[in-house]
Formats: structure tokens, C-alpha cells, sequence
């Protein structure tokens, strides 16, 4: 695939020409621990450090997971509009210790993992006490 130019909203602050010419990972999100006391509860990334997947074909995501406690995962999601509404191109892939790498691609709805123009992060748990620590590494393909 041609790497696109790539427009994003990362706290790092890569802008889109570093990003497209550098083609190295950068970091989407820092370490962080999220959690919740209750199954019901959702966290979601702050839309300030939503990718904006405008101007590109393909992005590669890589999700280092250092601890999961209570059936807790990572969930990718996708939209066309920041007010949704939102889908999920992962489920259950980011859930385990370790390293996990998954390609978004906005080229087809056929592909694994098909993304819109934004793409964030949300976590969950399936237990009433879970947790997960990670962090996001994204690269354009």
C-alpha cells in the first residue's frame, strides 16, 4: 500500500508530513491504567487524541498490554463524524499480556479490520473489579 499523508491528534504532536516520511511508530497513547468497578462501565479515549485517519489509506496499530485483571480488553472503534456513530473494528484482540499488532485499512468494508476517518480506543471489562494497563503505537502503512 502507498503511504498517505497522515493527519493526527496525538499529544507526541506528529504532524503529517514527520509522519508519512518517518514511517516509524509513534505513540498514539501513553502508559496508561484504566478500570471500572461495575461490567456496564466504558472509558473512552478523550477526543483529543483521536487519529485522524483522513489522508490515509492504512494505519498499523500496535498495543503493548503489561497487566489485565478482570476480564478487562481494548477495544478499536471508528467513525466518519466525532459524534458517531461509532464501530467496532476489534473486539477481543486487545485483551492478553503483551505485544498485538492489527492494520486498519479505510480501503474496504472487507477488510479485517476497516476503519473510517477517526479512530479511537475504549476500554472495558467483563468482571465487576477490572483493569488493564497499556499503551498505542500507530504507523502508517
Amino acid at each position: 500500500m502507498a503511504t498517505a499523508q497522515f493527519t493526527s491528534m496525538v499529544a507526541a504532536g506528529g504532524t503529517a508530513a514527520s509522519t508519512a516520511a518517518q514511517s516509524k511508530p509513534k505513540e498514539w497513547q501513553r502508559w496508561t491504567t484504566v478500570g471500572g468497578s461495575v461490567t456496564a462501565t466504558k472509558i473512552y479515549q478523550d477526543s483529543s487524541l483521536w487519529l485522524d485517519l483522513s489522508n490515509t489509506v492504512a494505519v498499523r496499530i500496535t498495543a503493548h498490554i503489561s497487566y489485565v485483571g478482570g476480564s478487562a480488553e481494548i477495544t478499536l472503534q471508528t467513525s466518519n463524524s466525532p459524534d458517531g456513530p461509532w464501530t467496532d473494528v476489534t473486539s477481543g484482540d486487545l485483551d492478553a499480556v503483551g505485544k498485538t499488532v492489527l492494520a486498519v485499512s479505510s480501503e474496504s468494508d472487507n477488510e479485517p479490520y476497516p476503519g473510517r476517518r477517526y479512530l479511537r480506543w475504549m476500554a472495558s471489562g467483563g468482571a465487576a473489579n477490572w483493569e488493564i494497563c497499556f499503551r498505542l503505537m500507530y504507523e502508517v502503512m
